[in-house]
């Protein structure tokens, strides 16, 4: 890679092109092989990140050349940028999770949790309140919008009430507080219901395949986690894979039926080929970030950080909410995914279209190769520590907290930095006035025996 950056080749670029593979496949065996429960957060996130930056590349012999969106070719030094990005990505993070996970994590525990308990009446009553909210809006969206293309969705806005809309975000963070005050197993089966049905089923009537998939892994590994499975057995693992396919062809047939070119075809080697290629793609974004660098208008931590500048509290604030994509939607916002698909193909961006985000395209283009290397480092280092996360030693405040951020790491390859963010936001929201009904103690006062 060093070498390669002094003196790009075309041979060496595809040298590490393979190495990539390689490298990924070592790291996904390594992790199986030493325990695949233990480590499910980090092989999840690699199986995402094969999914959505690398499968595509698989079924195209032009290793230099994107073909999301737009197409797009990179010069010899181009991709030797893109692929030391890449293989950074894959080397750091892992070097990270495995450094920390060597060291081993004491958590802290805390009196909290019983304290929580004592808050979970109110709490089932907001979940309870909140879910109506949240039912109809997303069945209002997939009702108006199955009458538009998938694309033209994206430049309509659905009529709906501001106090709809806050109560289905709110939903979102009080399912996940539930979750967190770890509740008995007949209630824990109606929030993952609950989630699974308007954060992943419904949102496949809507083409929205990954955050099903995101939404699904963190129920996944709340399961793991809740009945302390430490190993998985053979009928266990024969199941995983059966339903892993089966998760497969839905999507094959979401991105079909969405696209409208859905065929009949029964091959399953087929079917995942062209899985892997629709869902695949977001090493596009990155290429397309390395090419037009220097057009954007702004320095690159305006679009890293404009999540957190226009967070759903500065939205509602300054009058922004509501602007669907287009011009009006640019003048007003410095997203990082309307920005890249607006430089890279203006028509396509103004007819609906899109390439996404990348936590990686985002991070080089404010900081560049070294900011690549710390991001993902932070990122090894968050998913060695929620890997030793336990429901029954932490509070429910920090559970909360990390569960936001892992539903969001998933599809992070294909989303943005800080894209967790907005939900963030609105769980704090709930969190802050639930922390304010806790009890206070008082601390005692120890006094010698005269």
């Amino acid at each position: 890679m060093i070498y390669n950056t002094i003196l790009p080749s075309e041979h060496v670029n595809y040298a590490l092109h393979i190495n990539s593979y390689i490298i990924l496949a070592l790291i996904v065996s390594h992790l199986c092989l030493g325990n695949c429960i233990k480590h499910f957060l980090c092989i999840a996130f690699y199986i995402c990140f094969f999914i959505f930056l690398m499968g595509q590349k698989l079924f195209f012999e032009e290793y230099n050349t994107f073909l999301t969106f737009t197409s797009t070719t990179l010069t010899t030094a181009q991709y030797a940028t893109f692929i030391n990005i890449l293989s950074i990505a894959e080397i750091f993070t892992f070097a990270s999770y495995k450094y920390y996970n060597s060291h081993k994590h004491i958590p802290h525990h805390t009196k909290t949790s019983k304290d929580w308990k004592r808050l979970l009446p109110i709490i089932r009553l907001l979940f309870y309140f909140t879910l109506p909210f949240a039912l109809y809006m997303q069945i209002k969206i997939v009702l108006f919008k199955s009458a538009f293309l998938y694309t033209e969705s994206y430049l309509t806005s659905v009529d709906i009430p501001s106090f709809i809309k806050i109560g289905n975000f709110l939903f979102s963070a009080i399912a996940v507080i539930y979750l967190a005050s770890k509740p008995n197993r007949r209630e824990t089966i109606v929030i993952c219901t609950a989630l699974l049905l308007l954060e992943g089923i419904i949102q496949l009537f809507q083409g929205r395949r990954a955050l099903f998939a995101s939404t699904f892994l963190f129920l996944l590994w709340y399961y793991i986690k809740y009945h302390n499975i430490n190993k998985l057995r053979t009928g266990t693992m024969a199941v995983s894979l059966g339903g892993l396919v089966g998760i497969i062809c839905l999507f094959l047939y979401i991105g079909n039926t969405r696209d409208a070119a859905y065929d009949n075809s029964n091959s399953l080697i087929l079917n995942i080929k062209k899985f892997l290629v629709s869902t695949g793609g977001s090493d596009s974004v990155l290429a397309n970030t390395i090419v037009h660098e220097s057009d954007f208008p702004k320095t690159g931590i305006w679009y890293l950080t404009d999540p957190l500048i226009n967070n759903p509290i500065t939205i509602i604030l300054s009058g922004k909410s509501g602007i669907a994509q287009g011009e009006n939607y640019l003048d007003n916002f410095n997203s990082f995914s309307h920005w890249i698909s607006y430089l890279t193909e203006p028509s396509l961006y103004l007819s609906g279209h899109g390439m996404g985000s990348c936590y990686l395209a985002e991070t080089y283009l404010a900081f560049g190769i070294i900011g690549v290397m710390v991001i993902c480092i932070a990122i090894g280092f968050i998913l060695s520590r929620f890997a030793s996360l336990t429901l029954d030693s932490h509070n429910v405040f920090k559970n909360s907290l990390c569960f936001v951020m892992i539903k969001y790491l998933f599809t992070l390859p294909r989303d943005g930095l800080f894209s967790w963010f907005p939900a963030f936001v609105y769980l704090l929201i709930i969190l802050i006035p639930l922390s304010l009904l806790l009890p206070h103690r008082t601390p005692r006062i120890q006094t010698s025996k005269l």
